[in-house]
């Protein structure tokens, strides 16, 4: 899978709950739907999923969490736990981007 084709599903997993079921407005949106229940479950999928992007993935999520947290909390040796924190930094840039683009 090539990078962008990440942020578009990610983008159309954000589209189809707020159509599902959320509201663009919510300002728990974001946590709802990348913090309340994974994106990806189980070691295989996750594994699956990152294909060979796999590191260039973990570098986005160290320079992520470095910039908001100051240090990495993710456990990076867990693919189950690297794919769903980069899903939750893409699911932030895309509700950013539909609400930009909503206004």
């Amino acid at each position: 899978m090539r990078m962008n084709e990440y942020k578009q599903e990610i983008k159309n997993h954000v589209i189809d709950m707020i159509e599902y079921d959320y509201k663009l407005d919510d300002e728990e949106l974001h946590h709802k739907l990348f913090n309340m229940d994974y994106y990806i479950i189980g070691y295989y999928q996750a594994t699956k999923w990152l294909g060979s992007n796999a590191f260039n993935i973990i570098g986005i999520i160290q320079e992520y969490e470095a910039f908001h947290f100051g240090t990495v909390h993710t456990d990076l040796s867990c693919p189950e736990k690297v794919a769903n924190m980069y899903a939750y930094i893409l699911g932030e840039e895309a509700i950013e981007e539909l609400r930009s683009s909503h206004d």
